[in-house]
Parts: structure tokens; sequence; C-alpha cells
């Protein structure tokens, strides 16, 4: 486990049911899909982790720490992240294209039914720098397909907490101009495989 700070929420997750279903389906899940897969660590770390204010930095504001967040899985799930994680989403998108022999990427563009996009895969929409100076900030998060309805996790701004309150379509109309990029995780054997 690293050595990131984690807050849990006493009262547990704000709706029971829906983690007894997402329990139901790991279950089943470790029988279908090898539990050396990367993308199915990034998987259960994600949802693991949902209704927690997650960091491996505690001085980022938790309102603006989604790539904290992802930092946070990426590191429980067993990738080799900087100690302190990466606070941006800019920052965050170099180092996953830095990392293509544990991610393949590719983008909404190449994606003909979104259903398809396999639990565990983070979408990431970078900041990027707008011509009078001022930032136009990103976001991150992690397909985990539980909630049907919003089935991607990443740090609420209104909360702090890594929850699923994001779909493709709040996803484009709020990030879509920035780009939207997915890395899926690659399979441990492809890993190991790479140069």
């Amino acid at each position: 486990m690293s050595s990131g700070f984690r807050k849990h929420d006493p009262n547990g997750p704000a709706a029971p049911s829906e983690f007894a279903q997402g329990v139901r389906w790991l279950q089943e899940a470790e029988q279908e899909i090898s539990r050396f897969t990367l993308r199915y660590r990034v998987f259960w770390h994600a949802m693991w982790c949902l209704g927690d204010h997650i960091t491996l930095n505690p001085k980022v504001p938790a309102g603006v720490g989604c790539a904290e967040a992802v930092s946070y899985v990426l590191k429980e799930a067993g990738v080799d992240m900087p100690r302190i994680g990466i606070s941006g989403t800019a920052e965050l998108f170099a180092w996953l294209k830095r990392h293509r022999s544990l991610f393949s990427e590719s983008t909404l563009d190449n994606i003909s039914d979104w259903s398809a996009i396999p639990r565990g895969t983070i979408i990431i929409s970078p900041s990027v720098m707008n011509k009078d100076g001022t930032v136009h900030h990103g976001h991150v998060g992690i397909f985990t397909w539980v909630n049907a309805s919003n089935p991607i996790a990443s740090n609420s701004s209104k909360t702090g907490e890594f929850t699923e309150h994001d779909n493709i379509e709040s996803w484009m109309s709020e990030h879509g101009d920035l780009g939207v990029y997915l890395f899926t995780p690659r399979d441990l054997l492809d890993v190991l495989a790479s140069p």
C-alpha cells in the first residue's frame, strides 16, 4: 500500500446498495478476469476508494485533486508513481504518454460504442493555457461502469471525494473542448513483454 492520505467516511458509502452491487460484480469479475492485469487492479482500487478523499499530497486542495486522486489509485494498483503523486492534469497527461508500455492510448473518436470502454480505463482532458494567460482547468477520472448513468469515477470538486458522478455526455459538455483521451492499462503480460 502507498503512503498516501485517505480520509474514510465512518458512515460508509452514500448508496450501500450500489456498493453491494459493485462488490458482487467484483466477486464475479475475479473469476472472469486475471488478477494479474493492471486494468483490473486499477479498477479494483478505484472501486475501493469510492466515497473517500484520496491523495498522495495532502497539500493539494481537495476541490482540485482529480489528478492526485488518480495518482493515488495508480500507486495503490502497483504503478511506480512519484512519491507525492501528480497534481495537474497536463502533467498527468504527459506522464501517461511517457508510460506507453503501461497504457494504450486512444480517443473517443476511435470508439463507436462507448459502453465498450473497459473498466479501469483512464479518461483525461488536460488543462491548457488560454491566450489571455488564464488556465482552462481539465479533469481526469477512471471508468468503473458500476453506476451505468455515471460510469466515470473522479474527484468531486464539490466534496473533494472520489465518486462516480460523471458520464460521457457531461464530460464532453464540460471538458470536450480540451480534448478527450483514453488510457487503458495494459495486461501485465503485455507490460512484461514490452521493451
